[in-house]
């Protein structure tokens, strides 16, 4: 038996490391793509349906999606943490695959047959065409997600990051193209669909396991693990999306639904650089603790937690500037958006902290504590929703979203505490609230109109990083690592853009 080397031991702590943060980088940088894409698309398709018609789009994407996203989640944690722990990846590749793949036909048949009951319950009848489309992309949407979760778990960051580079790219072109040709909510879908195709054949270029064949997997893991899991992702997108939907069922307009779902989409935006982070912080730490690297997991586990209250300067931009944002993006049609958007960035850096955190009790062997957290909110969102939205409207709808997304982050912080003695540091909490204090007074102070509206932001933006820099956030051995991974970012594999250290 060959017995490791200390340097040995600190070279694969390093690496893992390296990875996760070349890893990082390249997702950033995908997630990036998607901001000007999707903006585009959002701001293209508000001129060109108007609220009610988007309003219709908005009702039907979000059905669909909350739905096709709550089986995409419901494996993709424990995938992860098999997939990065296991020599017989394939094998569980496979399985895994073969269950999104029954899975979402059968959803798919369902949500057709339920379309008319759908639309009756929002009381929009024009929902039953658009809902009936949607039914292709479930399947395409699913498998596609389970083969980017499948290349997490290997740590094939850049090969996933390629994927949704390619959806956002295809998704904005196709819409555009389609709704142009005069198809208009019809060709919104078309789009989406077409997107989700792309994302789909760019994922399978890169993991090829055997679709139709009877394998032996190890993966009772998998189901024990399923369960709770898709319990813990449907209580989150029914927190995160049931807004909408309440809004439209207690009697809001669907004019009124298009702005609340623009508000959405821009919402969106400014959460995409977080959608990436918990997925490699699971695939990390799950290749740790299946080591028995604990200690390293716990320090990993206390960086990640610094990353949302590095987000909160978002939320300074979004509430300083939320009026200029939404009218330039959306279209004067859709200005009441902006205090929608407000507590929608609100709710989204709140649910990127409880999604970390969830993370790490996954990583752990803990998925049940996150069902115990997030199980009793589901009841208080509705109650919540039923007593606002006839009171307050949508601004009553949000406010129930951006209010429970915060209880959930403050009580995921104290779950992690609990199991692994970890805290955000308080550091990185004051550095994020002060700097949040001064993108809104800039925000603020600084009043635009027009395309100088994008050069606000970008230097805004850009400002948040240079003073996170100056003011000590980043130690040495992370400016190292940030300044060696942006060499290079899209190199995979242990040590590849650090052979010089």
């Amino acid at each position: 038996m060959t017995i490791p080397r200390p340097d040995d031991t600190i070279s694969g702590r390093s690496n893992v490391g390296r990875q996760t943060v070349s890893g990082a980088v390249k997702m950033f940088l995908a997630q990036g793509l998607m901001v000007p894409t999707g903006l585009a698309t959002v701001a293209f398709l508000t001129r060109a349906l108007g609220p009610d018609g988007y309003g219709v789009y908005g009702l039907a994407v979000t059905l669909v999606m909350t739905i096709e996203w709550t089986i995409a989640h419901a494996l993709s944690r424990a995938t992860i943490r098999l997939v990065g722990s296991s020599t017989d990846w394939k094998a569980i590749a496979t399985r895994v695959l073969q269950i999104y793949l029954v899975v979402s036909l059968a959803v798919a048949i369902g949500l057709w047959l339920s379309a008319p009951a759908l639309a009756g319950f929002l009381d929009e009848p024009r929902l039953i065409s658009p809902l009936r489309l949607l039914t292709i992309d479930v399947p395409l949407l699913v498998m596609g997600f389970g083969h980017q979760v499948i290349l997490t778990g290997r740590g094939q960051f850049g090969q996933r990051a390629l994927a949704i580079s390619a959806r956002s790219v295809a998704r904005m072109a196709l819409i555009v193209l389609f709704v142009s040709l005069g198809l208009s909510i019809n060709g919104a879908i078309l789009g989406t669909i077409g997107a989700s195709l792309v994302e789909l054949i760019v994922a399978m270029r890169y993991d090829r396991p055997a679709l139709f064949r009877r394998v032996q997997a190890p993966v009772r893991a998998l189901y024990v693990y399923a369960l709770p899991l898709f319990l813990l992702s449907l209580g989150l997108r029914f927190i995160a999306q049931v807004d909408l939907i309440a809004f439209k069922a207690l009697g809001g307009t669907t004019a009124m639904a298009g702005v609340f779902a623009g508000a959405r989409s821009l919402a969106l935006m400014a959460a995409l650089f977080s959608m990436a982070f918990p997925s490699m912080l699971r695939s990390t730490r799950s290749v740790l603790v299946g080591a028995g690297e604990l200690e390293h997991a716990r320090d990993i586990g206390r960086d990640a937690l610094r990353f949302p209250f590095l987000l909160l300067p978002l939320i300074g931009i979004a509430v300083g500037a939320s009026i200029e944002i939404t009218v330039f993006a959306l279209g004067i049609e859709f200005e009441a958006a902006a205090p929608l958007l407000e507590q929608l960035v609100v709710a989204g850096v709140a649910m990127t902290l409880f999604g970390i955190c969830s993370s790490i009790l996954t990583a752990a062997g803990k998925p049940h504590w996150t069902i115990a957290l997030i199980g009793p909110l589901a009841p208080i969102t509705v109650v919540g929703h039923l007593v606002a939205v006839p009171r307050w409207g949508a601004l009553g709808a949000v406010a129930v979203t951006a209010s429970v997304s915060v209880v959930a982050a403050v009580l995921g912080v104290f779950a992690v505490g609990r199991l692994w003695h970890v805290w955000p540091p308080p550091s990185s909490i004051l550095r994020g609230v002060a700097v949040a204090l001064a993108t809104y007074v800039a925000a603020r102070w600084w009043v635009t109109t027009g395309w100088l509206i994008v050069i606000k932001l970008t230097l805004i933006s850009i400002a948040i990083p240079v003073v996170l820099w100056i003011s000590g956030e980043f130690d040495a051995r992370e400016r190292r690592l940030l300044r060696a991974v942006l060499l290079r970012p899209w190199e995979d594999g242990p040590g590849s853009t650090f052979e010089a250290q």
